[in-house]
């Protein structure tokens, strides 16, 4: 077949095998036993890269290469899934290569075309750490097929499988911005759901089932303005709820008894992207300060400090090294994680300091993490 005539762009990469599909309702079928992928590259200025999926002879869909795929990629069965739309409807699509080799060659050259998407440069000036993690991610055993699954027990896995519940297509009331995020509390039983213009509280029961509490009133600032929180984090031995809203250089302080806000901790002008306790289980404790990132800045936040700005200790990273930190997480004894927008992770022993390890990622975001007590 002649794919350069059916596909746009540079050929980058080919595979052949069968194509299978479940759809949003629960709908398997196979597409075809003789599918093919092409990975193809439109722009190269843009690191844009396109999957293409063809039937016979003909061109039946065409997914952009972004972290929203949901790509999972299954050694032992050399399969390749991913989530997309079709026809306005969320389908999931799994293909079985024809063989390992194939796999693993289309398998290294679409997370290679991932990578570069994500961090918007060039894999070639990748380091070689990135380089062998790639390689490890995609690597299979090309020789032998011993840990090969019976072809039908797998198809009747993925048919019944909630893939499609575990990616972006997963909750039409996610989509719809409604419930925004979740603070469990581990000094009191109590758990609040965030939903954007008000906060509902429950609570378990003695069967350890939820049960509905109360819905706190409409969150207002200090000038008595209206917010809608767009994260949540809960404080000093669960009495505080400490909140993001779309002004990105303060932090609500919301006072659980009397469910109002009742201080503002503001950063002098320094964004903030998301909070995090200065330690694993700081929100036992009267601790006043909490960690936060913005795209490029991992510091501190002291509401002790009298002055307008609140931020204490800082590492900032220059514009030029693309940090786009995402996300952090703290050990028992302090130490940092922190996620990026590259998939990258970044181990800190303190803020104020460089980071002592980078973990390479795949150009898939990281939107949230945890880690255990432990020293990392």
């Amino acid at each position: 077949m002649e794919f350069k005539e059916l596909v746009n762009g540079d050929i980058v990469a080919t595979a052949y095998g069968r194509l299978d599909s479940v759809s949003g309702e629960g709908k398997f079928r196979t597409v075809s036993d003789q599918a093919n992928l092409v990975l193809t590259r439109e722009d190269s200025s843009n690191f844009s890269y396109s999957l293409n999926v063809l039937t016979n002879e003909r061109l039946y869909l065409v997914t952009p290469v972004v972290s929203e795929l949901h790509l999972q990629y299954n050694q032992a069965n050399r399969t390749l899934a991913w989530a997309t739309e079709q026809r306005g409807s969320p389908v999931a699509f799994k293909l079985t290569f024809g063989s390992a080799k194939e796999a693993t060659d289309f398998t290294i050259s679409l997370f290679i075309a991932l990578v570069e998407h994500g961090r918007q440069e060039s894999f070639a000036k990748a380091t070689e750490q990135d380089r062998d993690w790639v390689q490890q991610v995609a690597q299979t055993n090309i020789d032998g097929d011993e840990d090969y699954k019976d072809i039908e027990e797998d198809r009747q896995a993925f048919a019944a499988s909630d893939f499609l519940n575990t990616s972006r297509y997963a909750s039409p009331v996610r989509a719809k911005g409604k419930n925004v995020d979740m603070e469990v509390g581990i000094a009191l039983n109590r758990t609040y759901v965030n939903r954007g213009a008000e906060l509902d509280v429950f609570r378990h029961d003695a069967d350890d089932r939820l049960e509905s509490v109360a819905t706190l009133p409409p969150v207002r600032d200090l000038s008595g303005e209206y917010v809608s929180p767009t994260k949540t984090m809960l404080h000093e031995k669960d009495t505080r709820l400490l909140m993001l809203d779309d002004r990105e250089d303060r932090v609500l302080a919301m006072d659980l008894e009397r469910g109002k806000v009742i201080s503002e901790w503001t950063t002098g002008g320094t964004p903030i992207r998301s909070i995090n306790p200065m330690a694993k289980y700081a929100q036992r404790t009267a601790e006043d300060m909490i960690n936060a990132i913005n795209e490029n800045t991992l510091f501190t936040i002291d509401p002790r400090i009298n002055s307008p700005n609140k931020t204490a200790q800082k590492f900032e990273y220059a514009k030029s090294t693309k940090a786009k930190l995402s996300t952090l997480a703290t050990t028992g004894a302090g130490h940092l994680a922190v996620g990026s927008e590259t998939g990258e992770i970044r181990l800190f022993r303190e803020v104020g300091q460089r980071a002592k390890n980078l973990l390479p990622g795949l150009g898939v975001p990281i939107r949230a993490m945890d880690v255990s007590e432990v020293t990392i």
